[in-house]
């Protein structure tokens, strides 16, 4: 086994992700979110969603309304390690103004992961070439010192009495 250093640097942005559960305490009927509907977290953190979502109705149950809930994968809009948030309540901002602002809203219950923003090293194809001769060398001295250790000391290896050829 023998490690090489890679020589190659790129910008790696990754965005976070998770799953947050969305309520409908605004009636019993379903409510429907367009796809990439956003998802402003208490933080201030804009996620959107990655699918169109149904919100099951709520249901009446000894006179009080139990909301309906479905949980949904999000996105954050952005990069980098900020978004990685822990469990919070997000709000609808289409919804701003309206009764359903304050009724239709989605809460996680585990931490938004895998946002990530900086430069990162990058095998290149010099690196691989250069890795691929070296193990390559060191091989064929392998093979020509064991050879040389099977035949014994009452033989000669001549030089042009062999050939290297690389299978894979």
């Amino acid at each position: 086994v023998q490690e090489f250093l890679s020589s190659g640097k790129f910008l790696k942005e990754e965005k976070a992700e998770g799953e947050i559960r969305i309520f409908n305490a605004y009636s019993t009927s379903p409510q429907v979110l367009i796809r990439n509907t956003r998802f402003i977290s208490a933080e201030g953190k804009l996620f959107r969603s990655l699918e169109k979502i149904t919100i099951p109705g709520g249901k009446y149950e000894g006179g009080k309304l139990v909301p309906g809930f479905i949980d949904i994968k999000i996105i954050a809009a952005e990069a980098g390690e900020d978004y990685n948030i822990s469990p919070s309540t997000f709000s609808i901002p289409g919804l701003a103004g309206t009764p359903k602002y304050t009724t239709i809203y989605g809460k996680s219950f585990s931490a938004m992961e895998g946002g990530f923003k900086g430069e990162v090293w990058k095998v290149t194809k010099e690196d691989l070439d250069k890795a691929k001769n070296i193990l390559v060398e060191k091989l064929k001295a392998l093979v020509e010192d064991s050879l040389k250790e099977k035949i014994g000391s009452d033989f000669i290896l001549l030089e042009g009495a062999k050939k290297e050829e690389i299978l894979e």
